[in-house]
């Protein structure tokens, strides 16, 4: 088991059991390239293979893949900037170009999962956190453009999809 965050938050990182039981991780490994930005942790604690969404723990049942995601589809996501916030998947080919997005290469790859919607809320310090819908884990979050807080402030945020951290040997059921 471990502790996943994107590979472009600080490698010195904390497991939140509970807002009140904390845990130091071990930082395992990571990978920030074209396709990918998640690294890994673990403790000397069992992780429980569940999430924070804002308001309670959500148990993950599985992981959909990639490919089973739609545009169209209502997902949502957990930051620790802007809390829980959802919108619609607008592009499954978006390519980040703002510089160091993708390093080590000349462009990302048109593979990142791009979110809008008059309800959306997104701005740094949300990196790493869950994509989801349900108890159905999508992604991780690794950007957005933004000017606030608050859903008028959040043009739109990009994830990770859920696959593409098979490059750490994690295991998650995916569909």
């Amino acid at each position: 088991m471990g502790v996943l965050t994107a590979a472009h938050c600080d490698d010195a990182q904390t497991y939140y059991q509970t807002l009140d039981l904390t845990y130091p991780v071990t930082f395992i490994a990571a990978r920030h390239g074209d396709r990918r930005d998640v690294q890994w942790h673990t403790t000397s604690h069992y992780e429980y293979p569940q999430f924070y969404d804002g308001d309670s723990y959500r148990t993950v049942s599985f992981g959909i893949s990639r490919a089973s995601q739609s545009v169209g589809d209502f997902v949502c996501h957990r930051g620790k900037a802007t809390n829980y916030s959802c919108g619609e998947l607008v592009s499954k080919t978006y390519v980040p170009s703002y510089e160091g997005a993708c390093p080590g290469v000349d462009e990302c790859y048109p593979v990142w999962m791009k979110v809008s919607g008059p309800n959306l809320k997104c701005f740094p310090g949300d990196s790493g956190g869950p994509w989801f819908f349900g108890t159905h884990a999508l992604g991780i979050y690794k950007g957005q453009a933004s000017t606030g807080t608050d859903a008028a402030g959040c043009d739109f945020a990009f994830y990770m999809a859920i696959d593409y951290i098979d490059g750490l040997d994690v295991a998650l059921l995916t569909n």
